[in-house]
This record gives C-alpha cells, sequence and structure tokens, in this order.
C-alpha cells in the first residue's frame, strides 16, 4: 500500500489522502479480476475512524490498465483498528499542517 503526500488536504480535523493499493496476485470480487485500486480516503483526526471517498479498481499494477470498476459515492465512517495500516496511513495524514 501507497499513500501520497502530495495529496494531503486537511480541513479542520478531517483530512483526505490518496491510496493505491498494488497486488502481486490477480484479486477477484464479483467477476471483477484487478492487480490495483487507487483510493482517495477521509480520515477524522480526533475520532479514529475513516472512510473511502472514491475507489477506482485496475486491471493492472500501480493503476495501470483497463478500469475494471469505479466507485465515487461517499462511504459510511468505520472505525479504525490500532496497528493497522490505516491506522498508520492516517496517523500519518493527520500529522501533516
Amino acid at each position: 500500500m501507497y499513500a501520497d503526500p502530495g495529496t494531503i488536504r486537511r480541513k479542520g480535523n478531517l483530512v483526505k489522502v490518496w491510496h493505491l493499493n498494488d497486488f502481486k496476485t490477480v484479486q477477484i470480487v464479483k467477476d471483477n479480476s484487478y492487480l490495483s485500486i487507487k483510493a482517495q480516503h477521509q480520515y477524522d483526526c480526533t475520532g479514529d475512524r475513516e472512510r473511502i471517498l472514491a475507489l477506482t479498481k485496475f486491471s493492472g499494477n500501480m493503476g495501470s490498465g483497463k478500469v475494471v470498476y469505479k466507485d465515487a459515492n461517499e462511504g459510511k465512517w468505520r472505525p479504525v483498528a490500532p496497528g493497522s495500516v490505516s491506522h498508520d496511513l492516517g496517523e500519518l495524514a493527520c500529522s501533516k499542517q
């Protein structure tokens, strides 16, 4: 998983950042096969929660190839587990001014 520090945008206690998940093996969900996902996450820096704002799945690695799935609907807030990758990425994003 990669986070792009150049995309961090903070407004009050909320921060947005783009992530890239790159997989070594093909992932298959509901007849969609993909090797990477680009997603914009939003973190609540005071509430230990996150949500996905936009998500695109790609047939190739590192956000390349054909778009096989796209969703721009704001997701529901969900808790961030301490010690998880999401927690670490949220901490990184929230630490930027």
